[in-house]
């Protein structure tokens, strides 16, 4: 538990313990109470019947629903929200207790405040926890969820939240889940929703994919097994779509800027460039061409064969000097081509997973057809001005393609589909094959001036792009500094990316692989950042767009896959980890950004307006041959204090440079050795007597001295310097020039790398420039070539909402093999969750009721087969506060009169747990129905409250750790009203909390003094009572309103202590009110005790008599506490000392205060004989002279 926390819970027991006193003033320290398992002291008030006090109002207001709301235009409404809670858990313990009290406070104190409150509950009760919990206990979700549902429930009603019970709701009935399946289809309907091949996370024991916050640490949260990455077909919800809104709109929602920056960190939006790299294909077992069609039997015969035509005899060439197996076939009757004589001899050939397809013109529109039929797995389709069913010119090629508008492909070609295209092609012009392309889908190649992509189009038989792309692997790398682009030398894959074995040569799998198991356990992207860098080389090279350097291709497993493209350029000198690891691999490092420097010392300062002269430099640290010192300078007049440097001559080396510098500055000869540290520095500064800017490009050595060796250096040498001899430890506040504080930093620490910005170096044309300039230049230097852009990335990536499990909201889509993916029809809603299904199976139950699995398709009636996988549970979550607008709706989701009435929420209280989950989920949910016309609005939650965790004996309290304090302890023994109110009074709301038996029975203490209060009503008050009242009023209020229970707690206590002797009717009404959030049942008995026939929750919230406040009569009362205080400790000193107990006490104060003190009001609070003097009374009694102790605000103090 945090320290500051600790700090925090023991102050507000201090104050607890000096707000409760005995009626004769004896204070009881908390320590010194009994515990939990003791009897409580106060035998007066033990008649007083708790648990039956509560249950008869938790009848009476559920019988008379004085929760239950409406929409009523003429009060303003306050929609108080909680989480929506698992239901497995049967049972409520005090961490539960706590974070429900909280809202209940709120709601009550809101709805007495005069507000139309809605305050609903309801229960998550989808999803793995309900199940795991099922399994474990061996019988049906269904059942087990329930069971538990009314369970808790009964819990809930007994902690007395005044909840709207007639709007409870649960994931888990139709009536609910019917409309998450609604809201699926028109997603679906919008391309919100789609289905793709994604890595995920998979338990193997429990047959289930894993959302990351269920596979924490690599480890299935159900089953403790280890969870690996696996690649399987899933559905998502596009958030991405939305990741600019979600980021944009949290400026205007009353969130703390903690939870704040949580989601814009998750979100992860960065500005940068994507870099297309190539890396050759290692994999291709062989390539097919399959040509076009002749255009007339007559050509044909004259010897213009098409597969000898063109581009594709080059091709085929090209291919094979590089050992790639290549058929060119000429295929039959090609003026008139048939499919299945085509098909018959297409598959003579050799076609696998490593195959790649060309396809020019008709050819291509053959291969489309083909794949669609036959599903065979392919490694790439590319297509040349393909022929497209529903666009042939001929009907002879319409046979050859046949009549299908769309196909479905894309599953079968792992590295995806290329079309070429030109903006003068005959066959396919270029819209058309634009539209071509979104349909397959297809990435697409727009050419200028290649027509057809025949020999009389193009002019000649080379196609060097097609080759490019049959060679090489795109792959598009981002990165936010692209100025470091001609540092790279070596890229990283993720060792858990899906395309990683397609870059390894077979003779490097065995190694690659043996790597990847052990980089097997799911990780989160902070868990992956704080690995020990791990690698292997992959065995494939890729090509540096700028440099055209070969660099190798690592797999490494400090890189996350479903970031950008999965796979990183790694510039070890610019970036820490990227040097870790080519360091710990020896991998070569290159610098191109070098840290500038520039001097400024006010007559050094590098000028703008001058000339700048460059030179190569060094800087020289040297080290004593026998102590730890280091040879350092002291410039005169431009008062430096540096290490050694000086320029490289002509002819020179850096180290010759270095040497002979160091001869000649400091007069040493013996050199026991010199090493070049770190990498080049530049430094600029104005050079006065040369009227120049002068500015260094620096290399840094280290000299060690042998010995004292010594030649007296010239006087040139030394006359702008003393040289002198500086211990280690001082070198840092010795050194005042900030490029050899540099130098030494690298000196103490290593070499690191340079990650700020600085000046480009080693870069081409771009040498000199400065880092943020580079950037735009770079990038705008890949735009013009075509390898790269200007874009941006962001971490969220799309939410995946499939879960291979039983206890889930079934997604509704069917799978046709003739119309693919086909949504259900809204009127078919909802597909009921089959409840015969085996839970002994591994795997999704699901699919073991094929009454359910096996169906009819809705378009074509034939066969087909309904998704198996269910909605994860955050769907569930991600709008059920609309659905409390309007529960019982059977027509529609929601009325949007009743949503335009209530929301959005005012006020949410939740655990920041769910900061990057549920609340970007439910923003991201409302933005959608924004824009597809079911709500007015962007945010679905106004203000954010998180609240803070319970612990026990050091540990967050759970019933897994064996820690918990059951809500039944508490409420059997003592009252829930006592835990309600030790929770909200022993630390703010949002701060975590320690808990304490002592706490509770101070608590118990401060009811049972109300209690007793009730007996001492009269008709009379005095002002100093009216302003106390009156002042914790504003102070309650103004606690309340921003969470601040314990200081509205203690203003309550500190007014209930002053009506010592008694209480008017009125006052003691007010008091009842601003506690009753916290204790609603004993205040609720009380106010029907003392006459009233109303319900207390319904009761007006009190307004403050301002007229009745007096300020000086308040610090009066606060000099009376301190004064009693002192008094009481200097009683109990006589006592301990002398074993007598004073009987009188003399009081000195300053004579303007003479009137802040009351003796009656410190005799009362003390028990003894009190008087007061001011300090100048001729005629005081001052035995020993107490009164010269006096001071403002603290009397002396004298007791007889």
């Amino acid at each position: 538990m945090k320290k500051e926390t600790k700090m925090n819970l023991g102050k507000e027991l201090k104050k607890l313990e000096s707000s409760i006193e005995c009626r004769k003033g004896t204070k009881f320290p908390l320590t010194s109470q009994p515990s939990l398992n003791k009897k409580t002291e106060y035998k007066e008030d033990e008649k007083t019947d708790f648990a039956g006090i509560e249950k008869k109002w938790q009848k009476e207001w559920e019988a008379k629903e004085i929760f239950k709301t409406n929409e009523n235009s003429k009060k303003q409404k306050c929609y108080v929200l909680e989480m929506y809670p698992y239901p497995s858990a049967s049972f409520l313990h005090m961490g539960h207790v706590r974070n429900f009290t909280i809202g209940d406070v709120y709601a009550r104190f809101k709805r007495m405040s005069g507000f139309n409150v809605l305050y609903p509950m309801g229960f998550d009760s989808f999803g793995l926890p309900a199940e795991t919990a099922a399994k474990k206990e061996g019988i049906h979700p269904k059942q087990y969820t329930e069971n538990s549902i009314k369970k808790i429930t009964e819990y809930f009603r007994a902690l007395g939240n005044s909840y709207d019970w007639s709007r409870t709701l649960a994931s888990h009935e139709p009536q609910y889940y019917k409309w998450n399946q609604y809201f699926f289809l028109k997603l679906f309907e919008k391309g919100l929703a789609y289905r793709k091949k994604a890595p995920v996370n998979w338990c193997e024991k429990c047959g289930s994919v894993l959302a990351n916050e269920e596979a924490e640490g690599g480890k299935c949260w159900r089953c403790g097994e280890e969870v690996t990455i696996r690649e399987m077909e899933q559905w998502f919800f596009k958030i991405t779509a939305y990741a600019d809104r979600l980021l944009n709109d949290l400026e205007g929602i009353q969130w703390s800027d903690k939870i704040k920056t949580m989601q814009r960190n998750w979100i992860g939006k960065s500005h940068g460039t994507e870099v297309e790299f190539e890396i050759e294909d290692k994999n291709i077992s062989n390539v097919i061409i399959v040509h076009g069609s002749n255009s007339s039997e007559n050509e044909a015969k004259k010897g213009k064969l098409e597969n000898e035509r063109h581009w594709k005899p080059w091709l085929k060439r090209e291919l094979e000097k590089r050992k790639i197996l290549v058929s060119n076939e000429l295929y039959p009757q090609d003026w008139a081509p048939n499919y299945e004589d085509w098909k018959k001899n297409f598959e003579k050939n050799k076609i696998n997973e490593d195959t790649i397809l060309v396809g020019h013109s008709a050819g291509g529109g053959f291969l489309v057809r083909w794949l669609e039929e036959t599903q065979r797995k392919i490694k790439k389709l590319i297509l040349v001005s393909p022929g497209k069913s529903g666009k042939a010119r001929l009907e002879t090629r319409a046979k050859l393609y046949g009549d299908r508008k769309i196909y479905d492909i894309a599953k079968y070609v792992s590295d995806g589909i290329l079309i070429f295209t030109s903006n003068n092609d005959t066959n396919l012009h270029i819209e058309g094959a634009r539209e071509y392309g979104k349909e397959l889908p297809a990435k697409l190649i727009e050419l200028e001036g290649r027509g057809h992509f025949t020999f009389g189009d193009m002019k000649t038989e080379e196609f060097p792009e097609l080759l490019e792309e049959i060679l090489y692997q795109k792959w598009p790398v981002f990165t936010t500094r692209p100025d470091t682009l001609y540092g790279v030398t070596f890229m990283v894959i993720a060792a858990q990316h899906p395309k990683l074995m397609e870059l390894v040569p077979k003779h490097n799998r065995e190694e690659v692989e043996k790597f990847v198991e052990r980089c097997k356990k799911a990780r989160t992207p902070e868990e992956v950042e704080s690995l020990d860098k791990d690698g292997v080389f992959t065995g494939s090279f890729a090509i540096n767009p700028v440099t055209k350097e070969k660099v190798p291709v690592w797999a490494g497993n400090f890189v996350v896959a479903d970031y950008g493209s999965g796979m990183v350029m790694a510039v070890p000198t610019h970036d820490q980890r990227d040097f870790e690891f080519a360091k710990k691999y020896k991998i070569p490092m290159k610098q191109v950004i070098a840290p500038l420097f520039s001097n400024t010392f006010d007559k050094d300062a590098f000028r703008a307006d001058k000339k700048t002269e460059e030179r190569d430099s060094v800087f020289i640290i040297v080290k004593h041959w026998k102590d730890d010192k280091y040879f350092c300078l002291n410039w005169k007049e431009h008062k430096w204090k540096s290490f050694l440097m000086g320029g490289i001559e002509k002819g020179e080396t850096p180290e010759q440079a270095a040497l002979r510098e160091m001869k000649e500055e400091t007069g040493y000869q013996d050199i026991k050795s010199i090493k070049q540290i770190g990498f080049e520095v530049h430094a600029r500064f104005y050079a006065g007597h040369k009227d120049v800017n002068r500015y260094g490009k620096y290399k840094t050595f280290v000299i060690e001295l042998k010995s004292d060796k010594y030649k007296k250096p010239s006087q040139e040498e030394t006359k702008n310097h003393d040289g002198l001899w500086i211990e280690k430890d001082k070198i840092a506040n010795f050194l005042n020039l900030e490029n050899h504080k540099y130098a030494w930093n690298i000196f103490l620490n290593g070499e690191q790398a340079y990650t700020s910005e600085g000046i480009l170096i080693n870069s081409w044309k771009f040498n000199g420039m400065e880092s943020k300039k580079a950037i735009e230049e770079i990038t705008k230097h890949l735009e013009d070539l075509k390898l790269g852009r200007k874009t941006t990335n962001y971490k969220i990536r799309d939410w995946m909402i499939s879960r291979q499990r039983y206890w889930g909201t079934p997604i509704p889509i069917i799978y046709c093999d003739k119309c693919g993916v086909v949504p259900v029809a809204e009127k078919e809603l909802p597909v009921l969750l089959p409840e015969k299904v085996d839970f002994k199976v591994a795997g999704n139950p699901i699919t073991t009721n094929k009454e359910f699995v096996n169906t009819k398709c809705p378009k074509c009636s034939g066969k087909a087969t309904r998704e198996t996988d269910t909605m994860g549970g955050f769907v569930d979550s991600s709008w059920y506060f609309l659905r409390y607008c309007d529960s019982h709706n059977d027509k529609k989701p929601f009325d949007e009169k009743k949503i335009d009435y209530w929301m959005p929420v005012d006020q949410y209280v939740g655990g920041a747990e769910h900061a990057v989950m549920h609340l970007i989920y439910a923003r991201f949910f409302t933005k959608v129905l924004r824009d597809l016309g079911y709500v007015n609005f962007d945010e679905p939650f106004t203000k954010l409250f998180n609240q803070g965790i319970v612990y026990k004996d050091g540990a967050k309290m759970s019933k897994s750790k064996g820690n918990v304090i059951f809500q039944t302890e508490i409420s059997d023994k003592y009252g829930i009203d006592t835990a309600r109110l030790f929770l909200m009074f022993v630390s703010s709301p949002d701060k975590q909390m320690e808990w304490s038996d002592e706490g509770v029975e101070g608590s118990f203490r401060i009811i049972n003094k109300i209690i007793r209060l009730a007996k001492k009503i009269t008709d009379k008050t005095t002002p100093a009572q009216d302003n106390k009242i009156n002042a914790a009023i504003k102070k309650v209020n103004s606690a309340l309103e921003t969470f601040e229970y314990p200081k509205a707690i203690i203003s309550i206590v500190e007014c209930i202590d002053s009506f010592v002797e008694d209480i008017n009717k009125e006052n003691y009404e007010i008091l009842l009110k601003l506690i009753h959030p916290f204790c609603p049942h004993i205040t609720e008995e009380l106010w029907h005790e003392i006459g009233h026939k109303t319900f207390l929750s319904l009761e007006s919230w009190p307004v403050a008599d301002e007229s009745k406040i007096d300020i000086k009569l308040e610090q009066a009362e606060k000099n009376a506490d301190k004064v009693v205080s002192d008094v009481l400790n200097v009683l109990n000193i006589i006592k301990e000392k002398t074993g007598k107990e004073g009987n009188k006490i003399y009081l000195y104060v300053i004579p303007n205060e003479l009137g802040n003190y009351s003796a009656d009001a410190i005799a009362k609070r003390t028990g003894k004989e009190v008087q007061i003097f001011a300090v100048n009374d001729k005629n005081k009694y001052d035995p020993e002279g107490k009164s010269s102790k006096a001071k403002p605000g603290k009397p002396g103090i004298f007791i007889a």
